[in-house]
């Protein structure tokens, strides 16, 4: 696969995850708050911008993920090593945490 396929698989991916999700976000499950502090607008929303928005988005986390995944730079390593503090802490035999 090349490396512009797997760009646009995974940009329309996100899209097709993350466009209905905003949708039922923001239009069913938290519409009232939404709309009591303002954030919504309009009474009819324009979704084309939520969609150009969202694949904007997919895009740009595509590419973004392409470069950070093939670099092994201390941001990565770093990121690497919080992950599994918090996911397994301890795993690297130390103790951070005192139990009572």
């Amino acid at each position: 696969m090349t490396s512009r396929t797997a760009t646009v698989l995974s940009s329309l991916a996100y899209l097709i995850v993350t466009f209905p999700l905003a949708i039922l976000w923001h239009r069913v499950l938290f519409k009232v708050p939404y709309e009591e502090i303002g954030y919504i607008g309009r009474e009819d929303p324009i979704f084309v911008f939520g969609f150009i928005s969202i694949a904007m988005q997919g895009i740009l986390l595509s590419l973004g993920y392409r470069v950070f995944a093939k670099s092994e730079h201390k941001v990565r390593a770093g990121s690497r090593r919080v992950l599994l503090d918090i996911a397994c802490p301890g795993i690297r035999g130390e103790r951070r945490y005192q139990s009572p």
